[in-house]
């Protein structure tokens, strides 16, 4: 016999309201980087405005979390 799935009251939050972000999100004009002799990416521009969605898609090692980083400004770019 199986036990009856516990019911869970919903959860209440409140979020305040956000400011309203620029039109261009993310601009990166000529973006390049590289690690020793193998480049990943190089002179890339790149526009993402609000609302955009956008999606970045690859093999293993191709350096996509790399670009998220880059992007971010957690990592300087090479190039």
């Amino acid at each position: 016999m199986v036990d009856e799935p516990m019911e869970l009251e919903s959860m209440k939050i409140q979020l305040p309201v956000a400011q309203r972000s620029a039109d261009q999100v993310i601009v990166a004009d000529g973006l390049g980087h590289a690690f020793d002799d193998r480049l990943l990416f190089e002179d890339l521009d790149l526009v993402v405005r609000r609302g955009d969605r956008v999606g970045i898609i690859g093999p293993n090692g191709a350096g996509k979390t790399t670009l998220a980083k880059c992007l971010l400004g957690e990592l300087a770019p090479s190039r």
